[in-house]
């Protein structure tokens, strides 16, 4: 009984603790990965102007609209997956024509710091 309370206590204060620091990151599910969403980060990140935030905004609608449809209709989730891997590159290359030549470079750079932590991640969690 007294184990159950300890562990009671102890999950309440973990969960008070950690719910600000998943806020300041920043939620990816339950409405985090929406193209609003996308965009804001990308214009925050990028510093995009109005003008860029609105036309990322359309593409990752049009995106989002696009990995719905193919994925409603694949038979095959293997393939399923390889379609939408070409789709968002080519939703990123449409992006890029956004941007200026700076702002793809703080991108690419960006995403290159991601991939090295992402590598890294799974090395020490093998």
């Amino acid at each position: 009984m007294k184990t159950t309370i300890k562990t009671l206590i102890v999950s309440s204060i973990f969960a008070l603790v950690s719910a600000p620091l998943v806020q300041a990151h920043g939620d990816h599910s339950a409405g985090g990965n929406t193209p609003e969403a996308r965009a804001n980060r990308l214009e925050e990140s990028l510093g995009l102007t109005e003008e860029q935030a609105k036309k990322v905004e359309a593409i990752y609608t049009q995106q989002d609209a696009a990995v719905k449809a193919l994925k409603e209709k694949a038979s095959d989730p293997k393939a399923a997956r390889e379609e939408v891997k070409k789709l968002n590159a080519e939703y990123a290359a449409k992006v890029r024509e956004v941007l200026t030549a700076e702002q793809v470079a703080k991108l690419e750079a960006k995403q290159e710091e991601r991939k090295k932590a992402r590598e890294a991640a799974e090395k020490s969690g093998s």
